[in-house]
């Protein structure tokens, strides 16, 4: 149960809300079929700390191929061959550029969304033929 009006800290995205609606409905995913997203009940309920995240997403599409994520204040998105990085507690708007500045920062998001998109190349979802 999560109480009427209640307010978290918790960075979440949309991914998240079928792995929460799954706990909550008492639904586990297949062996290695994860979800994109991670559970929010514990931290809706009080029973979980908010906790650090790295998010992690793309858009692939015919005109446009992008893959991003967000850490903390960081966030890097790659979009061709370019890699960009904001600093979003100083630019919510993202209009610097950071990367030149901060290219560990860069390195390291970069490195984490090639882990986070092998789980998927590993883990393909399956076919659903309608």
């Amino acid at each position: 149960h999560v109480p009427k009006g209640t307010v978290v800290g918790q960075p979440c995205m949309s991914m998240d809300f079928a792995a929460t609606i799954a706990e909550a409905c008492g639904v586990v995913p297949e062996a290695g079929q994860p979800f994109d997203g991670i559970s929010l009940l514990g931290v809706l309920s009080g029973k979980e700390p908010v906790r650090e995240r790295t998010q992690f997403w793309r858009i692939n599409r015919a005109d446009r191929v992008q893959k991003a994520a967000r850490k903390g204040n960081w966030k890097w998105i790659r979009e061709g061959e370019f890699d960009q990085l904001y600093d979003l507690s100083k630019d919510p708007g993202e209009r610097k550029d950071v990367a030149y500045l901060h290219p560990d920062v860069t390195r390291e998001l970069a490195r984490l969304y090639g882990e986070w998109e092998m789980i998927f190349k590993n883990n393909p979802p399956p076919k659903v033929i309608a």
